[in-house]
């Protein structure tokens, strides 16, 4: 959470501007990991893999596919 709100409130005062390279790396990474530990909390506490997996995937995917393109 906080690498998520540091990324964000860099982006905050210049919107229209690209992101510093550790912003880039701590918004996507905090995304992908906070997603991550949603799933594996869920596992954790009963949830069969089949009623995880289908907001799991979608949700902590794209995050790690973009970060390669914030490390560019």
């Amino acid at each position: 959470m906080t690498a998520i709100a540091g990324a964000i409130a860099t982006a905050v005062p210049a919107p229209y501007e690209h992101l510093p390279f550790g912003s880039g790396i701590s918004l996507g990474g905090g995304l992908a990991l906070f997603y991550a530990c949603n799933a594996i909390m869920s596992l954790r506490y009963g949830q069969p893999p089949r009623a995880v997996l289908p907001w799991a995937v979608p949700t902590g995917t794209p995050q790690l596919a973009v970060l390669p393109r914030d490390i560019g």
